[in-house]
């Protein structure tokens, strides 16, 4: 592969602006390369052009929701064993867990999620021994 396969690049899949900006941002602060999405759809496309090292994912979201994104993502084999931290709020997360079971997701996290928290598992899952 590519820069991709050197680049510890992080796919940041959320509808809500907030998010993504906070995200991008902190992230980069610790040298990771950003790419966003604001949907499901628009995170198959970005896989598509640059494969990234991990992706933080919203489990809600329009034209496209988590689940969605995860089983066509899944299909690709550039995105079979990419780690994914699915977030939302804790009952989204309670009653997606069924649908889950062999998805290859690795965390689920609960909105309001703890920043250090979410950039320390971040940088953690995309080392190269990730």
């Amino acid at each position: 592969m590519t820069n991709d396969a050197k680049q510890r690049r992080v796919l940041v899949v959320d509808d809500e602006p907030l998010i993504r900006t906070i995200l991008a941002r902190a992230l980069t602060d610790i040298g990771l390369v950003v790419d966003l999405a604001e949907d499901g759809r628009q995170g198959l496309a970005r896989v598509r052009e640059h494969v990234p090292r991990v992706v933080v994912l919203d489990l809600m979201m329009p034209n496209m929701d988590g689940l969605a994104f995860i089983d066509s993502c899944r299909s690709m084999p550039r995105c079979v064993h990419i780690p994914i931290i699915l977030m939302s709020s804790e009952a989204s997360l309670v009653t997606a867990q069924p649908r889950l079971a062999g998805k290859g997701v690795v965390v689920l996290m609960h909105k309001p999620f703890d920043l250090d928290t979410m950039l320390e598992l971040v940088r953690r899952l995309s080392e190269p021994s990730g």
